[in-house]
């Protein structure tokens, strides 16, 4: 049933994310599609996660910590690595391939019913975990969000927490090249009922761009800051930041939402928190494996500022040698030169890239090798056998790389 799941995903249909058409026709299509489906948006106690980068590590966090205070929780998980069937786990599982296909069958069922189009599967999820929340009984909902957010298919979820992570400028081509429209766009999470979180941003016209969001609208965020001096299951430079935003959503959602409306429920929040962020884990993020005698370092940065976290995180971790090779990647649509640009300009063994996601490679970088299948690239690095491999660029080499490694 793996194989079917894998064909279902990589279907064909291109509904839901056109850039050619309004702001206003990709909200009323959205409202078109969540009205006839599910009467509206899901009222559900849900806690919805944008930004930049942080959005899975936070998120996932979240759910560790909510779930070690005894909650049942939905984790919906964007993008997936190896399956689709990671994008919904239930209790920190991911479903089994014979339920994700159940929820596909039921969606398409429903929208022929309704003589809907077909969305692609990234939009489909959603309608997936939609149904799955409506039909199951769950304590909270964590939601990361797609793209952006105001726009994004996980609007069919209505938060009652918004958290919005770092901010940097990424996905131009959909959410537009400035601080204040991919701000904007993010900030679309945001309503009039939820509680709103973030941290503070890196760069200062995202710290603007969002302070005149919430003048506008009148809704404000709760800005974190990194306090967290206990144990982490996140790693990397940002996993303090990431835990800190994650445990004040995760007491927030404790004690105003699930003990407010469960009086003789008493939950020990501390050890909850506690347990939950030593717990928290993300595949893909600040990873160190040890395999047949050569180091990974496999990161999924992808915007150039959490590039330079990557590298700032593999410097630390002593693994720089003159035996270090680079496997990198950017997905389409994305500069290479800029965003891997932390990285070009370092000595490599090897610097490989893998043009195999539609994008161009760097230009005028001295022994560059270029790979279209990403296999022959790890293949290539495997015979060389260096000490240590950095990893890093885009999830999507990052998939390639863990499927390579760990397949059986």
């Amino acid at each position: 049933m793996e194989d079917q799941v894998k064909e279902i995903w990589n279907k064909t249909s291109r509904v839901g994310v056109r850039r050619d058409c309004s702001d206003d026709e990709k909200k009323q299509n959205l409202k078109k599609y969540f009205n006839i489906l599910f009467g509206g948006r899901i009222n559900f106690p849900s806690i919805v996660v944008a930004g930049s980068k942080g959005k899975g590590s936070t998120s996932a966090a979240i759910e560790s910590i909510l779930r070690a205070a005894g909650l049942k929780t939905f984790f919906f998980v964007s993008p997936h690595l190896i399956l689709p069937t990671e994008r919904f786990l239930i209790n920190g599982e991911k479903i089994e391939n014979e339920k994700f296909i159940y929820l596909y069958n039921i969606i398409q069922k429903m929208l022929a019913e309704n003589e809907l189009e077909d969305p692609m599967m990234p939009c489909c999820s959603y309608l997936m975990a939609a149904y799955l929340v409506k039909k199951e009984k769950f304590d909270v909902a964590i939601i990361e969000v797609g793209i952006g957010g105001r726009l994004d298919w996980s609007k069919i979820f209505n938060p009652s927490i918004s958290v919005i992570t770092h901010l940097e400028y990424e996905h131009t081509d959909f959410l537009g090249n400035t601080a204040y429209s991919i701000a904007w766009n993010k900030f679309g999470i945001v309503t009039k009922k939820s509680k709103n979180f973030s941290v503070n941003q890196t760069r200062p016209e995202f710290t603007e761009a969002l302070q005149k969001l919430q003048n506008e609208s009148n809704r404000y965020l709760e800005i974190v800051q990194p306090f967290w001096k206990g144990e982490t299951g996140l790693k990397g430079p940002t996993a303090v930041i990431n835990t800190s935003l994650a445990i004040e959503v995760a007491k927030y959602f404790l004690i105003n939402f699930y003990q407010s409306q469960n009086n003789k429920i008493r939950i020990d929040i501390e050890k909850s928190i506690i347990e939950g962020a030593k717990n928290a884990n993300i595949l893909g993020r600040f990873m160190k494996e040890s395999i047949n005698g050569i180091n990974w370092m496999i990161d999924g940065a992808h915007t150039v500022d959490s590039v330079e976290i990557c590298y700032q995180w593999f410097l630390e971790s002593g693994e720089k040698t003159k035996d270090t090779c680079l496997l990198c990647a950017v997905s389409k649509n994305r500069n290479a030169n800029y965003v891997l640009s932390t990285l070009l300009t370092k000595k490599w063994k090897r610097t490989i890239f893998v043009n195999s996601f539609h994008a161009d490679p760097p230009t005028n970088q001295e022994n560059l090798e270029v790979y279209e299948n990403p296999g022959e690239a790890i293949k290539s690095i495997i015979n060389d056998a260096p000490k240590t491999v950095l990893v890093t660029g885009s999830l999507f080499i990052v998939s390639e790389v863990i499927k390579n490694l760990y397949k059986k």
